[in-house]
């Protein structure tokens, strides 16, 4: 895409996805998924921290921040939407830096995605 610098729209960022090196934190307590998820991460160049549960997630997370963060909704301990309203929390209090966070599930019903995308 070409920026008119006459333009008042601002140019959009340049972006690039293939972050190498990267460290991805994935919270996932079903061990199959798990491993695969982690393989295919460190197959294209990530650094991948696994923890099965969001409290051990919560743990990592402030002891090494990471730049992605992968979590199931459905796991013991802490789910992944309490998992991301804890890091929100942290993030707005400067208890951590920022980090993109994508929740996993099957959830389909509107009252369930606007729980998780409220997190």
């Amino acid at each position: 895409m070409v920026h008119d610098p006459q333009s008042t729209n601002p140019a959009p960022p340049d972006t690039d996805l293939e972050l190498p090196g990267a460290q991805v934190l994935i919270a996932e307590d079903e061990p199959a998924s798990l491993k695969l998820l982690a393989r295919q991460l460190e197959n294209a160049g990530y650094r991948v921290i696994p923890c099965i549960d969001g409290r051990e997630a919560l743990e990592k997370i402030q002891q090494q921040p990471v730049d992605l963060l992968i979590a199931d909704w459905n796991m013991p301990e802490m789910d992944g939407v309490e998992l991301c309203r804890n890091i929100r929390r942290l993030t707005l209090t400067g208890g951590l830096p920022f980090v993109y966070f994508i929740l996993l599930t099957a959830e389909s019903e509107q009252k369930k995605i606007v729980e998780g995308l409220e997190a």
